[in-house]
């Protein structure tokens, strides 16, 4: 049960492989969160209308929800550290 994969068009395999990277690599910009949600996206539509390198995409995929969760975690720690500031400093 193999899926064809039409691998002349490879752009947005690589496309998503590329902005997982940048997800990662970026985690303390808000870039991050714009590259990964690229990556997510470029690689749901690679896989849905086949085209593309198939392991390119599925490691963009993951790639770009690793790089959003060390976003969301990194933003959930700016905040809780400014709530920890106002609250103790009165700031």
């Amino acid at each position: 049960m193999t899926e064809e994969y039409d691998t002349f068009n490879k752009g947005l395999s690589i496309a998503a492989l590329v902005l997982g990277i940048l997800g990662i690599v970026a985690f303390s910009t808000g870039l991050s969160f714009i590259f990964s949600i690229l990556a997510i996206v470029f690689a749901a539509l690679c896989m849905k209308n086949k085209q593309g390198i198939r392991e390119l995409a599925i490691a963009g995929l993951v790639l770009g929800i690793i790089g959003l969760a060390v976003w969301l975690l990194l933003v959930v720690f700016v905040v809780g550290l400014l709530g920890i500031m106002l609250l103790f400093f009165s700031i």
